[in-house]
């Protein structure tokens, strides 16, 4: 493979007198005069959204360490305890049946 650099121009041409080329040239002027961009949905300032993210920033300026996430708990939480079963486990299909048993009473009485 060689290094060379292809002085073709690629892509889709532009067209110079277009309203989009318009409206960057207009975005690109402002940018170049001071002026802000402004993309996107215009936040509010009175929300509590607001609120929160200039407590954060004053923090940040102030020289606090932020930390992300949930903030962790102060009181120690009890261990958990695992459940106790009264009997073991064991498949109902396993398990004796009540009626089977009652005829197996009587058939012990009639053969004694």
């Amino acid at each position: 493979m060689s290094n060379q650099e292809k002085s073709s121009k690629r892509g889709r041409p532009t067209v110079s007198n277009s309203a989009r080329q318009a409206r960057l040239a207009a975005r690109e002027a402002r940018v170049a005069a001071g002026g802000s961009v402004q993309r996107g949905r215009p936040a509010s300032e009175g929300s509590a959204r607001q609120a929160k993210l200039a407590v954060k920033a004053a923090k940040i300026a102030s020289g606090e360490t932020i930390k992300r996430g949930r903030p962790t708990s102060v009181t120690p939480k009890a261990p958990k305890v695992p459940k106790v079963s009264k009997m073991p486990a064991v498949p109902k299909a396993l398990r004796p049946k009540k009626v089977v048993a009652e005829v197996l009473d009587e058939v012990e009485a009639i053969q004694a």
